[in-house]
């Protein structure tokens, strides 16, 4: 998340807010990063809330941010995270590199970024704003469609179910 607050840091004009929730281990260290950096205005912190509340979150957001270090092991990896960002069907900022960068890009679910690349992450925050109404809604739609035929907990029942047979 330090990458996020550096990214927003190089944009001049933030048309934008961000709303990080939760109590990461990293929490106050990040207030502290934002307030220096003058960007409370821009990124906002929210406690913990129930999963039924974070519903709600999600529903209020044009994006979801997803982001993952650079290594190996998350470069194989698709977060759970992932899976629920398409169950509600908001687009994702992916700062995130291997699987789950290629899924974004692959079935256009969102943007993407390696996550080693904040100046790809200041591009993306940027050129939102111009995105269509039309490449927009097909973005929500696809992140909804690939969930129903890949991510699906039924779909991941079943694969279990023919692991065990």
């Amino acid at each position: 998340l330090e990458s996020l607050v550096e990214a927003v840091n190089l944009i001049e004009d933030r048309n934008f807010e961000i709303r990080l929730i939760g109590e990461g281990r990293n929490k106050n260290k990040l207030i502290n990063l934002v307030n220096k950096k003058g960007l409370y205005d821009v990124i906002k912190f929210f406690d913990s809330v129930r999963p039924k509340e974070l519903l709600n979150y999600f529903e209020e957001s044009h994006f979801l941010y997803l982001s993952l270090k650079k290594t190996p092991l998350f470069e194989k990896t698709v977060p759970a995270k992932f899976q629920t960002y398409l169950a509600v069907g908001i687009p994702i900022i992916g700062y995130i590199s291997g699987e789950t960068n290629d899924l974004i890009s692959k079935y256009n679910l969102g943007f993407t970024c390696d996550s080693n690349n904040v100046n790809q992450l200041v591009a993306i925050l940027k050129n939102i704003s111009t995105l269509k109404d039309k490449d927009y809604k097909e973005m929500k739609v696809n992140c909804k469609s690939i969930y129903t035929a890949e991510y699906h907990s039924i779909i991941r029942k079943n694969d279990i179910l023919n692991l065990l047979k």
